[in-house]
């Protein structure tokens, strides 16, 4: 079962970079494999790329849906909420400057921030002239609060350069949330027309316009819809049962099944 991101071209520490003893292990590994999950088809499609062909099944990330559900209660102000451990992959400086430019036209939104180390992007924020009244910043906090957090906002923010099927988007569609987040690795496989906003990476334009269309927009997504279909995705009774019914797979009936 794979979740390892390192396979592509854009992560600093991409599988090509590993040494010959390394890729070697992982080869084998994959080889000798009777069957092999993935998180999300980006990352298997990698694998096959990288690695050794070999066909996979998909069992995305689980969330614990005790905690990650909606609720009726919000800020009063539209709330976008951003969670990462803001690396550099993540693409925190053009997420700020996007923010800077939509609230010109919608002054009244607020964003929250989960999850700097240090004051890095604090001070950053600060030089772009935004103020405690448009933005905070919340550190680490845990688990439990950052579901507390998403609950009560509107809209989940994120302006990655690449993932893998991130953790934070399945937990913020089990509260109900839309998503606005960038077009790259197993993202889209998330993300539609139901749910959220698709933008490309490293464009601050067309995140500022995104930003601006789901506050525009955001009545016509169904929080309802959102969850119910999240829940049924990620779940923790529905993620065991999918993983107990390929733990019971014997080499014939795997052979068999049509997966990719």
């Amino acid at each position: 079962t794979e979740h390892w991101g390192i396979y592509n071209d854009v992560v600093e520490d991409h599988y090509s970079s590993k040494s010959f003893i390394i890729k070697s292990a992982i080869k084998k590994i994959y080889k000798e494999a009777f069957i092999f999950i993935s998180v999300s088809d980006f990352l298997a499609k990698g694998i096959n790329s990288y690695v050794t062909k070999k066909k996979h099944i998909v069992i995305p990330n689980v969330v614990d849906t005790s905690i990650f559900t909606k609720q009726k209660q919000k800020e009063e102000r539209y709330t976008f909420i951003h969670v990462s451990n803001m690396v550099e992959l993540k693409d925190i400086s053009k997420l700020l400057n996007s923010f800077k430019m939509s609230i010109a036209s919608i002054p009244d939104v607020h964003l929250i921030m989960i999850g700097n180390k240090d004051n890095k992007y604090v001070d950053e924020a600060k030089k772009l002239g935004l103020t405690e009244k448009n933005i905070t910043f919340k550190g680490e906090v845990p688990h439990s609060s950052v579901s507390e957090y998403m609950r009560l906002s509107h809209c989940l923010i994120i302006n990655s350069k690449m993932e893998n099927s991130p953790c934070v988007i399945a937990e913020a569609l089990c509260c109900g949330l839309p998503v606005i987040a960038t077009s790259v690795g197993g993202i889209p496989e998330m993300i539609d027309a139901n749910n959220g906003i698709l933008v490309p990476p490293n464009n601050c334009e067309a995140l500022s316009i995104a930003i601006n269309k789901m506050v525009n927009i955001y009545s016509s997504f169904d929080s309802n819809f959102i969850q119910d279909a999240a829940h049924a995705k990620y779940s923790f009774g529905i993620i065991s049962k999918k993983f107990n019914s390929v733990y019971n797979l014997n080499q014939k009936e795997y052979i068999s099944i049509n997966y990719k």
